[in-house]
């Protein structure tokens, strides 16, 4: 008798300790990133939300603008045409927030990359663009982990040429996916030309004419002067789409220098020898 009591108490320990194994906390999934094909309708994801399965549809053609359309309502439209099949990417936070991300390459390669997500059933979208002072030429290194999105980026700036950023992480915080850092954007490198004519990435450039720092992004105190053909480093970007600034190093002290429109980059640059293209 006393050995099939044993026998029962392993066996409802067994189911106990299976049941807990497969428990998980409620609204936790698995984060993920799927590749979309653009060519079709899919109806295997939720993207609005409301763990109802959604239609979500691609199109574009060479040329023309891309749209994404959800449900049959178009949600999304490229700002520009394209010359490249777009890719569209469904991602999910590990509390079960999707989102999408759609990226695509128009003439001379420059890239349009949005994150489109919903909240409160209308759907929002945050633009990886620089506006009138820069292009975005490509994003890399995506990826999905927890409730945090990853993306690395290059653009080409009016102020600082060619330039490839830190990577920048996305979070979900009350029903909003925000960039953290907010405006400001570490530099990895940017590149510039040797005086040999011979590409160089680096983070150090010198200045094409006399510039001045100020203390903070307000740029009402001034901090320290930079004269001509002096070296900096140069370290982050501030963007807020209407104002840049760029970030730089000069004798052991920090500063705010004001951007230029990439329209007069190459008539006023503020760097020399800078990559541009396009």
């Amino acid at each position: 008798m006393k050995k099939l009591k044993t026998v029962k108490f392993a066996v409802l320990m067994l189911f106990v300790c299976a049941v807990l194994f497969c428990m998980k906390p409620v609204g936790v999934q698995a984060s993920t990133m799927q590749t979309i094909n653009t060519k079709r309708p899919y109806k295997s994801y939720d993207i609005t939300g409301d763990n109802k399965k959604d239609s979500i549809q691609t199109k574009w053609a060479f040329d023309k603008y891309v749209s994404v359309i959800v449900n049959r309502k178009t949600i999304y439209k490229d700002k520009t045409p394209i010359e490249y099949d777009p890719t569209v990417r469904y991602c999910r936070f590990e509390n079960g927030t999707p989102f999408l991300f759609i990226e695509s390459y128009g003439v001379n390669e420059l890239a349009q990359a949005t994150i489109v997500y919903y909240k409160n059933n209308k759907p929002k979208s945050i633009n990886l663009d620089f506006g009138a002072y820069g292009w975005l030429y490509g994003v890399s290194d995506l990826s999905v982990s927890g409730n945090t999105f990853t993306v690395q980026y290059s653009l080409m700036t009016g102020s600082t040429g060619f330039t490839r950023l830190k990577p920048c992480v996305f979070v979900y915080k009350d029903g909003d996916i925000k960039r953290k850092g907010h405006n400001v954007y570490d530099v990895a490198a940017l590149d510039r030309y040797t005086t040999g004519h011979e590409m160089l990435r680096t983070s150090y450039v010198s200045t094409a004419r006399k510039l001045t720092a100020y203390n903070d992004i307000t740029t009402k105190d001034r901090a320290f002067s930079i004269k001509k053909g002096a070296k900096i480093k140069i370290t982050k970007i501030y963007y807020n789409r209407k104002t840049l600034l760029v970030g730089v190093e000069y004798n052991g002290k920090f500063g705010w220098v004001k951007g230029i429109k990439r329209i007069v980059a190459y008539k006023k640059p503020l760097f020399k020898n800078l990559a541009f293209g396009g």
